[in-house]
């Protein structure tokens, strides 16, 4: 079992937020190490070590992302704009994403598992198919930095996301027909968004 001292020096590492599994008892840690441990949390106080994915990563990963099925993770460095996907159960890479951006701001996966979208310092957000490796659309959409990025939580929605930025601006985008939904203008810089 994992001792607390182990769990404590392990989040000591952790660079970035922890993300659970949405239909699993899995919380990963993005470390400082240029790694990702994956945990089991059936057991809150006492969480134990499951996995440790690693080898990949040239710089820190600082996002990481489950699938639904929780088999697959994605991991994102802001450095570099490295993109990786693992199987996590045997803790191997399936497959490294050239997002071709230079820092990486946020990153978030849709419900389905099959593409990334990813935003970065430039305003622009982009969605990579994770099969194809191929881009799908770009949109400037803010002025100035993309601070958040989220998909819709629901399979039958999973064409919709939402942007926030440093211009106050909240969107929310199509890209099925690659163009903006709505807009709300907040008046402030947002840092988070998500999709209830």
């Amino acid at each position: 079992s994992t001792t607390d001292l182990e769990v404590l020096s392990t989040l000591r590492l952790c660079a970035y937020r922890p993300v659970f599994a949405e239909n699993a008892d899995l919380l990963a840690t993005p470390s400082k190490n240029r790694s990702i441990v994956v945990w089991d949390t059936s057991d809150p106080e006492h969480p134990v070590k499951q996995h440790t994915l690693k080898g990949a990563h040239i710089n820190d990963p600082y996002l990481v992302r489950f699938t639904q099925d929780a088999k697959t993770l994605v991991s994102a460095s802001h450095a570099g704009g490295e993109i990786v996907v693992w199987t996590v159960q045997s803790e191997r890479v399936k497959k490294q994403l050239a997002p071709n951006a230079a820092a990486l701001c946020s990153m978030d996966l849709s419900a389905d598992g099959k593409w990334v979208t990813f935003s970065d310092r430039d305003g622009c957000v982009k969605q990579l198919m994770i099969a194809e490796s191929a881009t799908l659309d770009t949109e400037v959409g803010h002025r100035g930095e993309v601070s958040a990025v989220a998909t819709a939580s629901h399979a039958q929605s999973s064409s919709k996301y939402a942007t926030v930025g440093s211009d106050g601006m909240l969107k929310v985008w199509s890209s099925e027909c690659i163009e903006e939904l709505a807009s709300h203008d907040i008046d402030t810089p947002v840092q988070c968004v998500e999709f209830s």
